[in-house]
């Protein structure tokens, strides 16, 4: 794995799961729950499942050799969840996607920072983060843009898209054999 394919990696996981959870859940929220007491039960589960992907990245074993398998399936999973987002219409069952989904993506922030920090010499460290957090900062902006079009035209559709695309990259990039 290279530094640039795993950068290009998180820019297309953050283009389709930043703008789904911060744009799209206020709006399923408001039309398909109870306002803003579901959007407050909804996000807390989803810092939750930040909270707990972070403890479980921490507590668990590295998965060595099967990295980019690792990495897949769990991004895979978090695409399930946004996916999931279009057709679920209780409260505890979209808390209970995002959940799933920020704990993919708390343990995916341990996991990732860790590859990163692992191969970069200290000098190039700071260089190096600075990259890795451009790729949140730089496609956060782009996603929810890109959400909230795709929301005014058709909010399941868009959870439906965003989330399939997400697991065909998962997919597709599965059939690459890496070192």
């Amino acid at each position: 794995l290279t530094f640039r394919a795993v950068l290009l990696f998180l820019v297309g996981v953050n283009l389709l799961s930043i703008g789904p959870i911060l744009v799209g859940v206020p709006v399923i929220a408001d039309k398909w729950l109870t306002g803003a007491l579901a959007y407050g039960i909804v996000m807390s589960a989803f810092s939750g499942g930040l909270l707990s992907g972070i403890i479980l990245g921490g507590a668990l074993p590295r998965p060595g050799k099967r990295f980019a398998l690792v990495v897949l399936c769990v991004n895979a999973l978090a695409g399930g969840g946004v996916l999931a987002l279009a057709f679920l219409r209780t409260t505890p069952l979209v808390a209970s996607a995002v959940f799933i989904s920020g704990g993919c993506f708390g343990y995916m922030n341990v996991l990732g920072y860790t590859w990163f920090q692992s191969r970069t010499q200290e000098s190039m460290m700071g260089r190096m983060m600075s990259l890795v957090t451009m790729t949140w900062v730089g496609t956060a902006p782009i996603s929810m843009a890109l959400t909230g079009v795709l929301v005014e035209w058709n909010l399941e559709l868009m959870f439906l898209g965003f989330g399939l695309v997400l697991l065909l990259l998962c997919a597709v990039l599965a059939l690459i054999p890496f070192a």
